[in-house]
């Protein structure tokens, strides 16, 4: 798996929607996401309805919404939702649990830095981690974001385009 390539695609398929409900009800990857419990069931309920083969226009509201790809077949989904004021927050699900702790996660948070800095001009990128997902919460220190503060219910991790440079020379 070495020489795997990790793709962030922008393009959102009908059958990536129903890949991303399939995940979704998996309590493994719920625990971690707060986009609430029942976020699988409202995204069938959408998938009912529609005909249309590409749903980029559904997912992208408020942000940047890209399929997680692994030698072209979906992994798992980010998000780059905007926060105003050069800010961006990245939201990173490997839904294919077969594929979790084998560096997938970090490859695609580096793959949506080059993204942020470059290609969309934001000055920083927050990440917040619930308790208990050592594995985000790995990825984010291992890349070199910086942990900003902690509650009882997140821990923020901040890089900023300073930041990202020094690493990235």
């Amino acid at each position: 798996m070495n020489n795997s390539i990790i793709e962030l695609d922008d393009e959102i398929f009908l059958n990536d929607a129903y890949l991303m409900a399939d995940w979704l009800e998996n309590e493994e990857i719920t625990r971690y996401i707060t986009e609430g419990q029942d976020i699988s069931q409202e995204l069938r309920s959408f998938l009912r309805y529609t005909t249309c083969p590409i749903l980029t226009h559904m997912f992208c509201n408020g942000g940047n919404f890209y399929m997680i790809k692994l030698n072209g077949r979906s992994i798992g989904y980010l998000k780059l939702v905007d926060q105003g004021h050069g800010q961006a927050e990245i939201v990173i699900v490997i839904g294919d649990t077969t594929m979790w702790n084998h560096g997938f996660g970090t490859k695609a948070v580096k793959r949506a830095m080059e993204e942020c800095f470059f290609n969309l001009r934001y000055e920083r990128l927050i990440a917040n981690i619930l308790p208990g997902n050592q594995g985000s919460h790995h990825v984010f220190q291992k890349i070199g974001f910086k942990k900003m503060k902690s509650t009882t219910t997140t821990a923020r991790y901040l890089m900023d385009l300073n930041q990202y440079l020094k690493l990235a020379a």
